[in-house]
């Protein structure tokens, strides 16, 4: 592995790092968030079973499966074991209830999801995810990467969105004038004209976005 990626491999596990007060009163929250999903279930006994189930899931056990998580709790495997996978129960009121609880937190009547996928064309051996299919950038089936991304937008959500989208059309700008990375693939003339004004865009957009918020602040 080159050095620049050991270096950058280094700081993305620093990064990652959970520090141990991160983890205060996390089973007091997890109490509190189960309540209402294992208010949906019918008995008591599955309740218990659910509430036991998350507990094991978070807990320092090696292993996360059925039989481990029972005997953390000092109970037998099968009660657990029927309860979460083999008898039938109906887990869309669930799905129900954390859309409701979502929708509390960031909901907003105007509010809408924005679906872009974007592709790229494979050079190299490096590239992950890569197969044949449509690449919008080529106009045509071929060899490439697609990544589908999703925003939320809101009249007061949009905010982070839009101002980090000059960043990150400034960097596909640049890695789609690397030799390295897209050999023969790179951006012509032309391409990279379109690029400075798709750039110039999403920078207009922030700037705006930024006053809009520095008037309203202050």
């Amino acid at each position: 592995m080159e050095r620049r990626f050991v270096v950058r491999y280094e700081e993305l596990m620093a990064e990652a790092e959970v520090k141990p007060e991160s983890l205060d009163g996390v089973l007091k929250r997890l109490d509190k968030f189960v309540i209402p999903f294992a208010a949906i279930l019918k008995h008591d006994a599955q309740r218990q079973h659910a509430a036991e189930y998350l507990v094991g899931l978070v807990s320092n056990i090696k292993r996360k499966n059925i039989e481990s998580i029972a005997y953390l709790h000092e109970n037998d495997r099968p009660p657990l074991q029927k309860s979460i996978g083999q008898k039938h129960w109906d887990w869309t009121p669930m799905i129900d209830e954390m859309v409701r609880q979502v929708g509390l937190s960031l909901g907003r009547a105007d509010g809408v999801l924005a679906i872009d996928p974007s592709g790229v064309l494979k050079q190299g051996k490096a590239s992950v995810g890569a197969a044949r299919q449509w690449c919008g950038r080529a106009g045509k089936v071929d060899n490439c990467q697609v990544g589908v991304y999703m925003a939320y937008v809101a009249r007061d959500k949009q905010a982070l969105v839009v101002l980090g989208n000059p960043l990150m059309a400034g960097v596909m700008l640049w890695l789609a004038n690397r030799r390295d990375s897209m050999g023969s693939y790179r951006n012509k003339w032309w391409t990279n004209v379109l690029g400075v004004v798709g750039f110039l865009v999403v920078l207009g957009m922030a700037v705006f976005v930024a006053y809009q918020i520095y008037d309203r602040l202050w």
